[in-house]
């Protein structure tokens, strides 16, 4: 038995066991367009409607022996029926930052961002920020600089440079009078008053 294909039964190849709309003999030997010889590097299983088991019926799967075809580590499945993005653009929205990013909340990918922040209006709810806001709190800083991405600045004591965070929501995180955003252009430390 070559792919679960009996030689002596002839007619399973134009069956379609897994009900995924490609015969058997498809599966078994898939040719690109114009080709007259197997493929078999890129056969799929004549058994399983999802041969690379990322959510697409090798019928409509571009690649349906490889799980992630851009290889932004987010299965070609969930790119369609989740996210909405392209399962063969690592970047599908063209914004420059990655779908793996935009899935894990970062980005506006498949979701909205009314503000244009880079944050989806579901995450800002979780957060507390306004999501029609870029700086809810209005220091100076943007909402995802303060709750993502961090401000580096240099620590008074040891001069080494330092990732800190700062609340979205609170405009003078160390209560000194000065506003996140001013610490950081004057590099200060917005977390440690009279840095």
């Amino acid at each position: 038995m070559r792919a679960g294909l009996d030689p002596l039964d002839p007619a399973d190849a134009g069956e379609d066991f897994d009900g995924d709309g490609v015969t058997n003999v498809d599966e078994a030997c898939p040719r690109p367009l114009g080709a007259t010889e197997c493929e078999l590097d890129i056969a799929t299983d004549v058994r399983r409607s999802d041969t690379d088991r990322d959510g697409l019926a090798d019928s409509v799967d571009p690649a349906p022996t490889n799980p992630d075809l851009d290889g932004d580590g987010i299965l070609d499945g969930d790119e369609v029926y989740l996210f909405g993005s392209d399962p063969a653009n690592a970047d599908s929205d063209g914004d420059g930052m990655s779908d793996l990013d935009e899935s894990r909340g970062l980005g506006s990918l498949g979701r909205s961002d009314a503000d244009g922040d880079g944050m989806t209006d579901e995450l800002e709810n979780e957060l507390g920020t306004d999501p029609d806001l870029v700086d809810t709190d209005g220091d100076g800083l943007a909402d995802p600089v303060e709750a993502i991405s961090g401000v580096f600045v240099t620590e008074y004591a040891t001069g080494a440079t330092v990732q800190r965070f700062t609340d979205p929501n609170i405009a003078d995180m160390d209560g000194d009078g000065l506003r996140d955003g001013s610490e950081v252009a004057a590099g200060t430390d917005p977390t440690i008053a009279d840095s």
